[in-house]
């Protein structure tokens, strides 16, 4: 069922010119004749939502010339910050003539308010629309913090291990290990790292080369990447080296860039695969054979590395080695939030 109400409402020109800012609170007797008591804007066109259990109304003015229009939303408290929590509730209603405000004598304002019953809210209907708002926002504002949290969290890890590759580099003890002691030496220490940003830990120790702001930058694209499949994890790592590349070199080749994108996915993806057909066979092997196997598969990845190096400007007058050597503390490897943590509330 639907229904008219109609009313008229006297203004004078004057009174419309008290109120210069562009929303205002109007009062609505919803239990008669709709009543302005609060005027101050053009009249073009109206439309506001079908709350009949709230008594208040704000106004939001979008000035246009003859077809421009003005919003008008009920809210359940004086308190704009409550319009995104109602507004999705809204019911085209009203229609004005457009009026004009350089004629100074009294206005004559007939506006027609339609209610659709059938869409009509009941009164308990309102306080879960608003609680369920509400949680959403609070989960927003929960997944907000904890990904800052974590974020920073990693970002003073990452520093944290960069010091310490470089004060190790100090150690007479740890250069005079291989390669691949080096590098275990590091994955033992940081083992979680060592999982969820394995490519950062490769080029620091193996290459020696690490840059806070592509790390940064490298941070937040994981934060905002859902752990929904395994191939989003390698497109990180490639974005990685693409980032450390670029902020390594003065002038970067494009060509180069996408090149160094597709063989760091291609290779990690092909070292995944190789490890995931080979891991039941490889469980009854000797370990001699398992250490042949990883040394092989990593072997590709490894020369990327000394390529990608020798692309790279001024590296040793970039950092300043530290002189004492920190030895490995097992509890170094701190409990920090990971992108799982949080992924699951968004």
């Amino acid at each position: 069922m639907r229904f008219k109400v109609c009313t008229n409402t006297y203004l004078n020109t004057e009174e419309l010119f008290k109120f210069p800012y562009r929303t205002y609170f109007i009062k609505l007797d919803l239990n008669k004749k709709c009543k302005i008591l609060l005027c101050g804007f053009e009249f073009v066109n109206i439309s506001f939502i079908d709350i009949p259990i709230l008594e208040h109304a704000i106004l939001t003015h979008v000035p246009k010339e003859n077809n421009g229009s003005i919003e008008l939303v009920k809210s359940p408290i004086d308190n704009i910050t409550n319009l995104q929590q109602v507004a999705k509730l809204r019911t085209p209603i009203v229609e004005i003539t457009p009026i004009d405000l350089t004629d100074t004598t009294p206005l004559k304002i007939t506006y027609t308010y339609i209610r659709d019953t059938k869409s009509k809210l009941r009164e308990k209907d309102l306080p879960s629309i608003l609680n369920e708002d509400n949680k959403k926002q609070v989960e927003a504002d929960k997944l907000s913090s904890v990904r800052m949290k974590w974020i920073n969290s990693q970002l003073v890890l990452g520093k944290k291990i960069w010091d310490e590759v470089n004060e190790a580099l100090e150690s007479k003890e740890f250069i005079k290990m291989d390669t691949h002691q080096q590098m275990k030496y590091f994955q033992s220490a940081y083992p979680k790292f060592n999982k969820q940003h394995p490519l950062v830990l490769r080029y620091m120790v193996d290459a020696q080369l690490f840059h806070m702001q592509a790390y940064e930058k490298y941070i937040i694209k994981v934060a905002d990447t859902p752990p929904s499949k395994r191939e989003s994890f390698y497109e990180r790592q490639a974005d990685y080296a693409v980032l450390l590349y670029k902020a390594k070199s003065k002038h970067f080749n494009t060509a180069k860039v996408k090149q160094i994108w597709e063989r760091t996915f291609t290779e990690l993806k092909n070292e995944s695969d190789m490890f995931k057909n080979m891991q039941d066979y490889a469980d009854d092997i000797d370990e001699n054979l398992q250490k042949k196997i990883i040394s092989e598969m990593s072997f590709s990845l490894e020369q990327q590395i000394n390529e990608l190096r020798k692309q790279f400007t001024e590296t040793n007058q970039m950092f300043k080695v530290p002189k004492k050597f920190m030895e490995y503390n097992d509890s170094s490897d701190e409990d920090y939030a990971t992108v799982e943590t949080f992924a699951h509330l968004k």
